[in-house]
């Protein structure tokens, strides 16, 4: 073997070498490196493989040969390579635009091809260059001679036909559904990367969001869950402010999906973004679409704080205050309510109105105080700023709320249980203000502000009504400062435990785990008091959260007198989980048996065990019959519910003439009859449709509440139409015209109402209705239509 080849070898130790980059689970790069060796020529090839398809674009020079490639990714990896150099090339890697791109450097001759094509499982080969992006590229370097393969160059002159070996293509079948069809293999894998980027943005991982769901759709171009993605990337932009970047997700997603359920977050986003990269019209234009067509959602109240914000910036306070108020007043939603009474109270303290700030704050502390930690320092400015201006209390209720939601070690825990004991301190609630001040003692002991506190304790000249119980408990604390981790400590943390129980005071003994009265014996048993009888003084004051918190903190368990408020409060928190074993307990009891099924029935809806929930409701319709009530016939509604999403067809039908014959027509049960109506358009089954579509609209006429309108009009419009009914299409459309209409949708029934008369050779009122549709909305397909129309009756 010459020099010149052993030196060659001996750079390439391993005749195979590979690079393997660990990514994120959306992201699994490999290269790998080989040098081989064909009639006495050495060469060498770079194979590199995605899970998806990616673009290999190569520069030709002035010789015609390649003189650089480059291998486009959608985002960086979390871990990068060194450059790499060998006889026939130099390898590195760089990143350009939030893309990550591996480039190659000929140092030999180079030959860039595509592995896009299997035989075994594509029976068509085709030329390379029709490939633009391939899951598999290699790059093959040589002397002279390219190796291993011979391309002929395509005649000047003749036709190229691709290769087809349809008859040797190896068989294969793939997962079937339970019909007997194919099933594609994306349909299953893209849930778990759906799922990987719904948690991520649950959990507050915004900033590879946008990424995750690029290379999702690289993945996965036909997943059905494209529309929550697109909606995910928006809000992920929306919580990092990338504007520019969501307005372009909201032009696909607007234009694909414009009937989506989730079109009113997608409005209030979109507005908000225009209004903050300077596009003011279009922000309104898109306001006014969520207020107008979306004016119940909670999205038009997140609108209303989004238009807030909007005039805060601009110095219209006025105007602001307007829109806060609007969004505080008309929604439901705690969080929604909460940013905008957040916003309002900045403005009044700002504004030098405490009394009504001070309001507003105590509203959020009493219906969502964990809110408070969105922005912990402009709340504790804004504390202190109630605290100087002689509203200690409210600065105090304002970091006491927040101390409550402090992740446990939080260094500003402290300097907060400090400020609340001083600024109560100065005002006439000394009883509160010794509290929080000893309080503090108890917990710190010494530290830097042990003076501080001490000068505040004394001047309280405060002497406690239980002052023989106040002397023992600090004698306690001594005892524990004193012989801290040693048995006299322990033991006096258990009597100071004992002393807190005898005076209810239960959240205390509850917070004296780690203080070494759980050394003793008996602690554990009294702990477990605290804990019952606190959820227990919970239930009885209507504090669900909290009993519930409680309860399964303590892992608690409450006599049977107590289960009807258990459950009630199980449920009304969501704790769906213990509000269905609360009710289990009671499936067998004789008196209120009926009453327990029901309940476990509506917690089975809930937990989303549909098929059980079927069972069991089937046992609360005959107890029902047999004790000759109907207050229970709305788990009815649930059944319905769990038949539509079992998707059984039979079922919905089924259960919906068992309502209606329980309890005739009744408007609350108007969505499940609207159900009906979607199923027979979805089936073709006209019967169905126009059935319930007349359901829809007598109750609609019976309570003068058109909530489903024009949907289901236009429904039975369908089936009129294939009857060819159109005497009775005029007159449904004679009364559609009449309600409170969108433009778009005016427009689609003046046209509709024009086609019919045109059709009877009434031309004059058809043009009439053609020109209504036309003033109605001049843009929409609709007046496009009756444009055409009237040239035909004129």
């Amino acid at each position: 073997m010459g020099s010149k080849a052993k030196d060659l070898l001996k750079g390439f130790a391993l005749i195979l070498f590979c690079l393997s980059f660990v990514f994120t689970p959306l992201y699994a790069l490999s290269i790998s490196i080989n040098v081989g060796k064909e009639q006495g020529e050495f060469y060498s090839n770079i194979h590199i493989k995605e899970e998806f398809s990616f673009k290999c674009l190569s520069k030709i020079n002035d010789q015609d040969e390649i003189s650089q490639i480059q291998c486009v990714f959608p985002r960086e990896p979390k871990e990068k390579f060194e450059k790499i150099k060998t006889e026939f090339f130099t390898i590195d890697s760089f990143t350009k635009n939030k893309k990550y791109y591996v480039r190659i450097l000929p140092l030999k001759k180079m030959k860039l091809i595509p592995i896009a094509s299997k035989l075994y499982e594509k029976s068509i080969m085709r030329s390379f260059s029709l490939y633009k992006e391939a899951s598999h590229w290699m790059m093959i370097a040589y002397e002279k001679n390219l190796p291993l393969i011979q391309i002929d160059k395509t005649p000047l002159i003749g036709l190229s036909f691709p290769l087809e070996m349809q008859e040797i293509r190896m068989p294969s079948v793939g997962a079937l559904d339970i019909s007997g069809r194919p099933i594609g293999l994306d349909q299953v894998k893209d849930v778990t990367d759906y799922m990987r980027i719904k948690t991520a943005y649950e959990a507050g991982n915004y900033d590879n969001l946008a990424a995750d769901v690029d290379v999702m759709f690289l993945r996965f171009p036909n997943t059905i869950f494209k529309a929550e993605l697109l909606l995910y990337k928006m809000r992920g932009f929306h919580q990092t402010d990338e504007n520019e970047a969501l307005l372009e997700v909201s032009k696909e997603y607007l234009r694909e999906y414009s009937d989506d359920e989730h079109m009113a977050e997608v409005l209030a986003y979109t507005a908000n973004a225009y209004s903050a990269v300077g596009l003011q019209s279009d922000g309104t234009y898109f306001y006014e679409r969520l207020f107008k067509e979306y004016g119940d959602s909670k999205f038009a109240a997140l609108g209303m704080v989004f238009l807030g914000d909007q005039f805060l910036q601009g110095g219209k306070l006025k105007d602001a205050n307007g829109y806060f108020e609007k969004a505080l007043y008309m929604t439901s939603d705690v969080e929604i309510a909460s940013m905008a009474a957040i916003r309002l109270a900045k403005m009044s303290l700002d504004q030098g109105n405490l009394e009504r700030s001070s309001q507003l704050y105590s509203k959020i502390i009493e219906g969502n105080e964990v809110y408070l930690l969105h922005d912990i320092m402009q709340n504790y400015d804004n504390a202190r700023a109630f605290a100087n201006r002689k509203y200690q209390k409210t600065g105090a209720d304002i970091l006491r709320a927040m101390t409550h939601h402090l992740p446990k070690g939080d260094d500003r825990y402290e300097v907060m249980l400090r400020d609340i004991g001083l600024w109560l301190a100065e005002t006439d609630d000394k009883p509160a203000a010794y509290a929080a001040l000893k309080a503090y003692q108890t917990k710190y002991g010494e530290s830097e502000y042990t003076s501080e506190v001490q000068e505040a304790l004394d001047s309280l000249f405060y002497t406690p009504t239980d002052a023989n119980t106040t002397v023992l408990l600090a004698e306690y604390d001594a005892l524990q400062d004193k012989y801290a981790n040693e048995e006299i400590g322990n033991k006096a943390a258990f009597q100071k435990a004992k002393l807190l129980f005898d005076n209810k005071q239960y959240q205390a003994v509850l917070e004296m785990q780690d203080s070494g009265a759980q050394n003793e014996a008996g602690y554990y048993e009294l702990n477990k008091k605290a804990a019952t009888l606190l959820v227990l003084n919970e239930l009885e004051n209507k504090e669900c959260s909290k009993a519930i918190f409680l309860s399964m903190e303590h892992n608690v368990s409450i006599d049977a007198q107590y289960d009807e408020s258990l459950y009630t409060c199980a449920f009304k928190t969501g704790s769906y989980t213990l509000a269905k074993d609360v009710s289990k307990k009671h499936l067998k009891d004789k008196q209120d048996r009926l009453k327990w099924l029901y309940r476990y029935a509506k917690t089975l809806n809930k937990t989303g065990e549909y098929e059980e929930l079927i069972k069991v409701s089937s046992d609360v319709i005959v107890l029902s019959n047999l004790d000759k009530t109907n207050k229970y016939d709305d788990i009815l509604q649930d059944v319905f519910r769990a038949h539509e999403r079992l998707k059984n067809t039979q079922g919905m039908i089924e259960t919906i003439q068992e309502l209606e014959r329980r309890r005739g027509l009744e408007y609350d049960d108007i969505e499940l009859y609207v159900s009906m109506v979607s199923l027979g358009l979805k089936e073709g089954d006209d019967i169905i449709t126009q059935t319930y579509a007349n359901k829809v609209m007598k109750l609609q006429d019976k309570t003068s509440s058109y909530s489903q309108s024009p949907f289901v009009e236009f429904a039975a419009l369908q089936v009129l139409k294939a009857q060819k009914k159109d005497k009775e299409q005029l007159s449904l459309l004679n009364k559609l015209v009449k309600r409170d209409l969108s433009n778009k949708e005016k427009s689609r029934v003046q046209y509709m109402f024009g086609a019919l008369l045109m059709k009877e050779g009434k031309n004059k009122e058809a043009k009439a209705s053609f020109e209504e549709s036309i003033r109605a909305d001049k843009k929409s397909a609709w007046a496009g239509l009756s444009k055409d129309a009237l040239t035909l009756v004129e």
